[in-house]
């Protein structure tokens, strides 16, 4: 019974192992398909010298993807030599641990069967169950260990078959990705090619507008400071004129204040002419024509000192606080008092 269950648990994973590959396969080959890219013809400028440089590049990878394949197929193999190695102790351990526990219950059982039988069994009916037994469980284990390595072969033969398949799906996939990189790289080139010339363009245009730009800029400033020139040019001119102005108005407030000046001096003079003659002709009636001499030299000091000769205000008595009148008679009589102190003293010295 044991037995046809191992025979279908085994038959059930070949099925299991082989629906994987089937499945893997389908996905690999929907894969290829998807990755199916449109790439646009090339333009008819390419020469014979590219293409044959292309088909050396070609070649080049192929031969380094081939040795690569290969020192990878020979990693897995050491890799998967190791693995195999490892489940398949894995597994013996685990079933002589099984068969060292069987082997302990057999033992207990027999043992048991042993007890029971003896008060109702003979030696010799002991003995042949003693020794059938121990043909059974080695019988027994005889047949776990036919299943145990059979199960082993089994999986190593999937194993080595999964490894054949896996193989071959990345041979085919690198074959295809061959192709298709060599169509991806041209796409992209073509790609690069159209991105060049467009930024090429764009550098054209964006030095022209800088050209122009600048053009503008120093046109800007050439109108600008022409602007500022001209408009300095009549701030000056409105200056000079301003100045020229403000000068003439200078001179002409000079020329008006010198004429008042001399025209005040002038009037102030004839003002005393006209008074020492009004005041000789006064006398001259009052005293027949007789004025003293001490009198006329009084007028004239006060006529060359510029003070007047009538008398404008009374000094006697004078007050506390004179006014200006007043002030203006006590210069007048000190000034004559002066004269008539110079007077005697040339007199005195001009006595013997």
């Amino acid at each position: 019974m044991a037995y046809i269950v191992s025979n279908q648990v085994s038959e059930h994973m070949m099925l299991n192992i082989q629906h994987r590959i089937g499945r893997r396969q389908n996905e690999i080959m929907a894969q290829i398909q998807a990755a199916v890219i449109r790439v646009p013809k090339p333009s008819l400028s390419h020469t014979l010298k590219a293409n044959e440089a292309k088909k050396l590049l070609k070649k080049k990878r192929e031969v380094e993807d081939t040795y690569k394949e290969i020192n990878k197929f020979e990693k897995s193999i050491v890799g998967n030599a190791f693995e195999v190695h490892s489940q398949v102790t894995d597994s013996e351990i685990q079933e002589s641990l099984q068969t060292q526990k069987l082997q302990e219950i057999t033992l207990e059982t027999t043992a048991q069967a042993a007890t029971e039988l003896l008060p109702t069994y003979s030696d010799d009916e002991y003995v042949r169950k003693i020794q059938k037994h121990s043909e059974e469980d080695i019988f027994a284990r005889e047949q776990r260990e036919k299943r145990r390595r059979k199960m082993l072969m089994e999986q190593l033969i999937a194993h080595e078959t999964e490894e054949e398949i896996y193989q071959e799906e990345q041979l085919i996939y690198k074959l295809m990705r061959q192709s298709q990189q060599e169509r991806r790289i041209a796409a992209q080139l073509m790609h690069v090619r159209h991105e060049k010339e467009v930024l090429k363009q764009n550098r054209i245009f964006r030095e022209k507008q800088y050209e122009e730009r600048r053009l503008k800029e120093f046109q800007e400033a050439l109108d600008r400071e022409a602007a500022l020139a001209k408009q300095e040019k009549i701030d000056r001119e409105e200056q000079i004129v301003k100045e020229r102005e403000r000068h003439e108005k200078i001179a002409i407030e000079r020329a008006q204040t010198r004429y008042k000046k001399h025209y005040s001096i002038c009037w102030e003079v004839i003002d005393q002419i006209v008074d020492l003659s009004t005041k000789i002709a006064e006398f001259r009636v009052l005293t027949n024509n007789k004025v003293p001499l001490k009198l006329i030299c009084d007028w004239k000091e006060l006529f060359f000192n510029g003070k007047s000769i009538y008398e404008k205000a009374s000094i006697k008595p004078l007050p506390s606080e004179p006014s200006p009148e007043q002030l203006t008679e006590l210069n007048k009589m000190d000034l004559l008092d002066e004269k008539d102190y110079d007077e005697y003293k040339v007199h005195e010295t001009d006595r013997p």
